[in-house]
């Protein structure tokens, strides 16, 4: 009866309350034999085998639930991994697909058009901005914007950090918590994404 309500203590609580349920239980079997007259080495020696053997209990099932704890934990991290891997694959994979739609019109507005219409359909976002690279000066030609202003042209220090990040690493960028000097187009938006979109030859910034 005692080994089951230790065992249950320790996975239930873990190391403290199963050794003070442990400890409480081997008093309470050791201290009657001990106290009486005509106690002997034989009931000293018993006294002492099942005080150690609940002690050594409450702390197996103590290391028990510890590990069990340990693997629940590593296997919802792995699930959240997996969640936000194929989150990502989705989004790319979205991505890609615009950026495939792009070159099927000559019509620069009709392209853009397009392509803000599958993002919305994407994403549900407030700001958007849309920036095609001139490389006969190295700057940027801001050829569509919504949910904020901007000038028509931007040097390469104007992009944000987000932006330039995913420029030099060729992959989108996504940055959960806009602020303390790391600010996108809009300094209002709390969060934001940045993809470099290949296009006839030319990359497009897209937040």
């Amino acid at each position: 009866s005692f080994i089951t309500a230790v065992c249950i203590a320790g996975f239930a609580r873990g190391y403290g309350f199963a050794l003070r349920i442990g400890t409480v239980a081997a008093l309470a079997v050791s201290l009657p034999t001990l106290l009486q007259p005509d106690v002997t080495q034989l009931d000293i020696r018993n006294c002492g085998s099942w005080s150690g053997m609940l002690i050594l209990i409450s702390i197996v099932a103590g290391y028990g639930r510890r590990v069990s704890g340990e693997a629940d934990r590593e296997r919802d991290l792995a699930l959240d991994r997996l969640s936000r891997l194929a989150d990502a694959n989705a989004l790319l994979y979205s991505l890609h697909r615009v950026a495939q739609t792009l070159p099927q019109s000559l019509d620069m507005n009709d392209v853009l058009d397009s392509t803000v219409g599958r993002l919305r359909g994407l994403i549900d976002f407030d700001s958007l901005v849309i920036l095609l690279f001139d490389d006969t000066d190295g700057h940027w030609q801001v050829v569509r914007t919504e949910g904020c202003s901007l000038a028509s042209r931007l040097g390469p220090t104007d992009l944000p950090p987000g932006l330039r990040d995913a420029i030099a690493e060729g992959g989108v960028i996504s940055m959960p918590a806009l602020g303390m000097g790391n600010f996108g187009f809009d300094d209002r938006s709390a969060s934001g994404l940045y993809a470099p979109l290949t296009a006839r030859g030319s990359i497009m910034g897209l937040i």
